[in-house]
């Protein structure tokens, strides 16, 4: 391949290029020598790509900018600003190589490559796997994938780079077209409305995937509801049942899938439930699902059970990798089930998921069908992948999936708390946070106090600690741990920094720092964990000295087509709470609650009066309690290469359990009524295991004398 240069940039190009690599930014030696990737890097794409059929003439390569300074590459801002630098002449040059070129596809790799082709932030991993359109590319599709080098320092991704890869054979083969790459495998399977699962109560299948379609995603939530239940009983097929008659009969939402269909009754979806309870409880009838312990509790709210939950596909997906980092169905799927790569794309990045019940009939029939018909492939393929390890699949059958089904009635139980607990907490640290921020602030040096006016006086500010801590108008401290993005620059241009866990412990003998620690802790703790419940403000609008509401209000109202007084109101009189109120009650003035384009709410009372109302939503705990007192964390089994569980919304797994904060912060937590709590910590229960099964007789002899094994290693170590 030949080599040229335009103006800053790198170029190689084939004889008969069809396929434009965008690569990742070189290191400072490969630029220097003129090329594009290392020899790994491009040994390993060669691999791939010549697997699918391609060679070298088939490819043009293009650095994004040159090899970035050491500088550069410690921060984000920092390289965006730097790869920033050479776009206009990085988009001069792809111009002229998609006109001098008949280039079907872009292949954009890597962060910097794809900050360079997004003209902006982009995050790889949610990129990477899926066509898309950006302005530099025009009309030329592109696909974001890993770089070489990324996988090369990173093994447990070489799967997935080598599936993004795939798909551009595969988009070869239909004629470089993304409609027919999108739409052949699945235009081929049959996906329908069912209204009535009589037949396959009559002839119940053997496995069958499940999956549900909901109107919010908090199962626990009032509002929450479920629109669709979609099966998938054999390769290809999906009978989507309607269980929301609302959605069903919704005439906005209907369409030519559904025009010739019945509306539904409340008795027709009754009818439908009671079949999905019949079927589904069926212990003949093996279900999967991906992620399914989510598609449980959607079906325990309409009173459905599932009687044999038979494999979990996204489980499945971590006994046979467990380095992969994505375990979505899109990803799984194109891993797995190549044939369905791409299914969702399409709907994925169009639709607001929030909002499901405005979906079309059609493309809700598309996607519940795709989603189980993904699932049951994915299956398929996955199983007789995890039982090529007996012990992995014994583990899974035995423990993996026990687990995921003790951990529905967990998170069904969830946890009680103690709401008038959870205020007096509340309202008890913050009187804590200001008695310790007075003690704190006294300290702290004028200099400091003046530099930092204008920005505010907050420890929760960095700088303000930094120069406090580390400066020498402030305690001149010398620091010892810097933040990773500057560990690697030069000495002045490193910054402190100020984690009470892994710097401040330090100097934690010095009387301040030891306070300041204590502060950020507890600060945390009644942010983060315990938090404050929503709360409404309402504001006055006030009008002129003539009585005119301000001309923003009356645009706005314009607009909304909302009528007000338009001309001016000679008396205004004050209520006895002393808000300014217009006198008497006008005809024409409307009453009620408006939402302006901008997002503000309006209040309006039929007098007049407009008030501005300000929500502020809940935070910590509180945003769990919405009219509740039970807070319902989900748990997972795949978060971890090591299978450890994990928890999310709360993390109910990392609460505080040191300190006297923490005592406080654990008493709101009440147990059920003939019900109590039982704490139980086997310590490093995974290293006495592992002593055990490996016979070690040290670590048995630490282990039997009640010992440390951390004190004791260390002491090995250091002699001592």
């Amino acid at each position: 391949m030949k080599r040229y240069t335009f103006e800053e940039l790198n170029i190689k190009l084939g004889s008969d290029p069809s396929i434009l690599v965008v690569v990742d930014c070189p290191p400072a030696s490969v630029w220097e020598a003129g090329e594009v990737m290392s020899r790994p890097s491009t040994a390993l794409f060669a691999t791939f790509m010549e697997g699918l059929g391609f060679g070298p003439e088939d490819f043009i390569f293009i650095t994004p900018c040159p090899d970035v300074p050491e500088v550069a590459q410690s921060s984000d801002s920092r390289l965006k600003k730097f790869v920033a630098l050479h776009h206009n002449s990085f988009a001069a040059a792809m111009t002229e190589l998609l006109k001098d070129h008949d280039i079907k596809l872009v292949i954009s790799m890597g962060k910097v490559g794809n900050i360079q082709m997004k003209n902006g932030a982009a995050a790889i991993t949610k990129l990477r796997g899926s066509f898309r359109v950006f302005d530099v590319s025009g009309d030329t599709p592109v696909l974001p994938v890993y770089s070489p080098a990324h996988v090369l320092t990173r093994p447990e991704n070489r799967e997935l780079l080598e599936t993004d890869l795939a798909q551009v054979g595969m988009l070869r083969d239909k004629g470089w077209s993304l409609d027919e790459f999108k739409t052949e495998e699945h235009g081929r399977c049959s996906y329908e409305w069912c209204l009535d699962l009589q037949f396959m109560l009559d002839d119940p299948p053997i496995r069958a995937a499940v999956d549900t379609e909901t109107l919010g995603k908090e199962w626990m939530n009032e509002g929450f509801r479920c629109l669709t239940v979609s099966i998938t009983t054999e390769e290809g097929n999906a009978y989507v049942v309607p269980v929301d008659a609302d959605y069903w009969n919704d005439d906005s939402v209907r369409d030519d899938s559904t025009k010739d269909l019945p509306k539904l009754t409340g008795g027709d979806v009754s009818r439908l439930r009671g079949q999905l309870r019949e079927l589904l409880a069926k212990p003949e009838v093996s279900i999967i699902g991906h992620n399914f312990s989510y598609d449980v509790h959607v079906l325990r709210s309409m009173g459905i059970s599932v009687s044999q939950w038979y494999a979990d596909t996204m489980q499945l997906a971590f006994v046979v990798d467990e380095n992969m980092i994505n375990k979505s169905l899109t990803d799984c799927t194109r891993r797995w089930v190549p044939a369905l790569a791409g299914y969702s794309d399409t709907f994925d990045s169009a639709t607001d998921k929030s909002r499901m019940d405005r979906v079309m009939h059609a493309s809700m029939l598309d996607y519940g069908g795709g989603d189980t018909d993904a699932t049951f492939r994915l299956g398929s393929a996955l199983v007789p992948l995890a039982r090529a390890d007996a012990r992995n699949w014994r583990t899974f059958t035995h423990c993996q999936m026990p687990t995921l089904r003790a951990f529905i009635e967990m998170e069904k139980n969830g946890v009680s708390i103690d709401k008038t607990k959870l205020r007096k907490l509340q309202k008890d640290l913050g009187v804590q946070e200001k008695e310790l921020y007075a003690k704190l602030i006294v300290q702290v040096p004028a200099a400091i106090l003046r530099k930092h006016e204008s920005e505010g006086l907050s420890f929760g500010r960095a700088q303000f600690k930094i120069d406090t801590l580390f400066s020498e108008e402030g305690l001149g401290i010398t620091p010892l741990v810097f933040t990773k993005t500057t560990r690697a620059l030069p000495a002045a241009e490193r910054i402190p920094s100020v984690s009470t866990k892994d710097h401040l412990p330090f100097f934690a003998h010095i009387p301040f720092v030891q306070d300041l620690i204590v502060y950020l802790k507890l600060q945390k703790m009644r942010s983060t964990y315990v938090g404050e419940e929503p709360s409404e403000e309402i504001k006055l609008v006030k009008r002129s000295k003539t009585g005119l509401i301000p001309k923003w209000l009356r645009e706005s109202l314009d607009k909304r087509g909302i009528t007000y007084d338009r001309i001016p109101v000679a008396r205004v009189r004050k209520r006895r709470r002393g808000v300014p109120q217009l006198a008497g009650k006008r005809k024409d003035t409307p009453k009620g609650d408006v939402t302006l384009e901008n997002g503000r709410l309006i209040r309006m009372d039929g007098r007049g009066n407009y008030y501005v109302v300000e929500n502020t939503p809940p935070t910590g705990f509180w945003q769990y309690l919405q009219g509740t007192t039970v807070i319902h964390p989900s748990f997972y089994l795949h978060g971890t290469v090591t299978g450890r569980s994990a928890s999310r919304n709360p993390n109910a797994q990392n609460f505080p359990k040191r300190g006297e904060q923490a005592k406080l912060f654990r008493s709101i937590f009440v147990a059920p009524r003939r019900s109590v709590f039982l704490e139980a910590d086997l310590s490093q229960a995974e290293l006495r295991v592992a002593g055990w099964m490996a016979g070690e007789p040290e670590m048995i002899r630490i282990y039997k004398a009640n010992g440390d094994i951390h004190a004791a290693t260390a002491a090995a170590v250091m002699g001592i």
